[in-house]
């Protein structure tokens, strides 16, 4: 039989019956709306001046322990004013779930566990538990902000890997035919990006799309200057995603099993902004703009999130332009 602790919520002084609420546990499917039901000759034989309170009408704020027997129904079989008048294995079977409770920081703590441990195991253990309880939540932080900062140096050495660890010409600007190109190829970007944008070959990239001429080009200007740029990329939204998601060097779900939050942080640390364009032949890429799809102070959404919108928004446009 289990114990619980609750309040008196309705008594029928005719009938000698009431119903008194439940404080651990959910109700059931049998248990009655008003709570478990219980009857005064349960209360008189123990705390005779309790039974003439409820008699007399008087059972606002009256609470205590019980015990709920279940064969027919949920009833109370036992009452106890005190926590130290319970037996002590169901005192002690009480505790160590009260105890657990504290120990949980999955969950938020009920509104009720301050005043039932009180009344239980008294303020000192109360307030051990809940040093406790504060001392795991640290740990926890701490330990997610390590894992933060780790994710975040691997993702910040393969943003940059191409600079500084690739051989000579990996990354380069564009061949001598795009640095012949007019100036208007670069139509939407920021002046001063012109001259930044390092392009990332595309013998080094293993997608047979990318090797497929048309599609997006795609720019990222990261936050320490550097702007890389990435073109013939057939799903812009797929491919800068993978770069977070750590399987193009990394093979690690790591950042996939951080929250939405946490992994945001990390692409606004990062990323400053990421511009594309669209453009099926030569025809347009000389005149195709580049418009800003992402911006790490404006934008609630995470990157790629923000160009999956950009390429609906490109193919509604080209299935307007064939109409």
């Amino acid at each position: 039989m289990e114990v619980e602790f609750g309040y008196v919520r309705e008594y029928n002084t005719v009938r000698g019956f009431g119903f008194v609420s439940r404080t651990f546990k959910n109700k059931n499917i049998y248990q009655h709306r008003k709570g478990v039901w219980f009857h005064i000759t349960k209360v008189k034989s123990n705390y005779p001046d309790l039974a003439r309170d409820l008699d007399a009408g008087s059972y606002v704020d009256v609470s205590f322990w019980y015990e709920i027997d279940n064969s027919e129904g949920e009833k109370v079989s036992t009452i106890w004013l005190d926590s130290k008048d319970i037996p002590d294995q169901q005192r002690n079977d009480l505790v160590t779930y009260i105890e657990q409770l504290w120990r949980n920081i999955d969950n938020s703590p009920s509104q009720w566990l301050d005043q039932v441990t009180l009344a239980l195991l008294g303020q000192l253990r109360k307030d051990e538990l809940n040093k406790d309880r504060n001392d795991r939540i640290c740990e926890r932080k701490a330990a997610e902000e390590e894992e933060l900062r780790e994710i975040e140096s691997q993702l910040g050495q393969f943003f940059i890997s191409g600079m500084e660890f690739r051989t000579p010409g990996r990354l380069g600007r564009r061949s001598t035919i795009r640095d012949m190109e007019p100036e208007r190829v670069y139509i939407g970007l920021p002046e001063h990006l012109n001259n930044l944008v390092l392009w990332v070959s595309r013998k080094y990239r293993k997608n047979r799309l990318s090797h497929i001429p048309g599609g997006s080009d795609v720019i990222v200007e990261y936050h320490d200057g550097r702007a890389f740029g990435y073109d013939w990329i057939k799903k812009p939204s797929i491919y800068i995603g993978s770069f977070f998601a750590g399987i193009v060097e990394y093979a690690s779900d790591a950042f996939n099993k951080l929250d939405e939050n946490s992994q945001m942080q990390i692409a606004k640390r990062k990323i400053a902004r990421i511009f594309a364009r669209k453009y099926n032949d030569d025809d347009e890429y000389s005149t195709a703009a580049f418009v800003e799809v992402w911006n790490s102070e404006t934008s609630n959404e995470m990157p790629w999130k923000s160009l999956e919108r950009f390429e609906v928004r490109q193919q509604n446009q080209d299935d307007f332009d064939e109409d």
